[in-house]
């Protein structure tokens, strides 16, 4: 009876057991598959962007302490378009009463036009712009061997005096007998010409105050026979650009590049061809001698 009563025990123990076993196998495999679809599932986000705040812009009164210091020193002064010239009716202008000579005109389209004009009553000779101030006038306008100046609220013209012939006549102005003749009259070139460097640096230096290159020396026409036959340069100061272009006093310029000079106008051309960074042949005179000086610019 005992050893039945054990039997049926046994079973029983056995048949919990089993049961436990398997229950505690099917809930571990449910909370796994329930955990794996879980992480599986995509995550909606429930926050929302914040929205981006639009800032007024401030009008520009709020910056006026800024504007008002000039940090940044810059021009205050409000910009103005340049005047214009008015028309000018060159044939109706009087001929000025100042005592003033125009001995030339450089003009032309991309260039800076300038007169040279001398102050009789001081012998002083300097190149003018448009807006320079000479005696009671302001340089108005340059022309072709033409000036207009201001003076006081009237226009007037300063012409280039006609150069009157050995024989009493008067002879015809340069652009006349240019255009009789068919231009400048070519020069012989040399075949040995001395070779002068100049540096791009020295002539620009010259070329920034027009005023003062003509101070640097005096250029007169030279006249041979009552006809222009180049320019006399004379009264070099030590470090002028003439001095470095190895011109001595005394020397007369007869020709650029084989054509003829015969105005100052021509010859203050030579240092403008030289500061465009061209090469060029100037022909002179020196004590009776032709020479040529062959220039390159580094």
């Amino acid at each position: 009876m005992v050893n039945r009563n054990f039997t049926i025990a046994n079973f029983l123990l056995i048949t919990a057991g089993a049961y436990l076993c398997v229950n505690t196998f099917y809930t571990l495999i449910t909370t796994r598959l329930d955990y794996g679809s879980t992480s599986s599932r995509p995550v909606i986000s429930t926050r929302t962007e914040p929205t981006p705040v639009q800032q007024k812009a401030a009008p520009l009164s709020a910056y006026k302490a800024i504007t008002s210091r000039n940090i940044f020193n810059s021009n205050t002064q409000p910009v103005t378009a340049a005047p214009e010239t008015a028309a000018v009716d060159i044939d109706k202008l009087k001929e000025t009463d100042l005592k003033l000579k125009l001995w030339g005109t450089v003009t032309g389209q991309n260039k800076r036009a300038y007169a040279v004009i001398e102050d009789t009553k001081s012998r002083e000779q300097n190149l003018y712009r448009a807006g320079d101030s000479i005696q009671k006038a302001v340089v108005k306008l340059i022309l072709r061997e033409k000036v207009v100046l201001k003076v006081g609220d009237r226009d007037e013209i300063l012409a280039m005096e006609e150069i009157r012939s050995g024989k009493g006549g008067r002879s015809r102005t340069r652009s006349q007998r240019a255009s009789s003749s068919g231009g400048s009259p070519k020069l012989p070139v040399s075949s040995y010409p001395r070779k002068i460097r100049l540096r791009g640096a020295q002539i620009e230096k010259a070329m920034e105050n027009l005023g003062q290159l003509m101070e640097q020396a005096k250029l007169r026409p030279h006249m041979v026979d009552g006809q222009p036959a180049g320019i006399s340069i004379t009264g070099i100061k030590p470090n002028a650009i003439f001095r470095k272009m190895r011109l001595r006093n005394g020397d007369v310029i007869t020709g650029l590049n084989g054509d003829s000079i015969e105005s100052v106008e021509d010859a203050v051309k030579v240092v403008e061809q030289l500061s465009s960074g061209s090469n060029i042949q100037l022909q002179i005179k020196r004590r009776g001698r032709e020479q040529t000086l062959d220039y390159s610019i580094e």
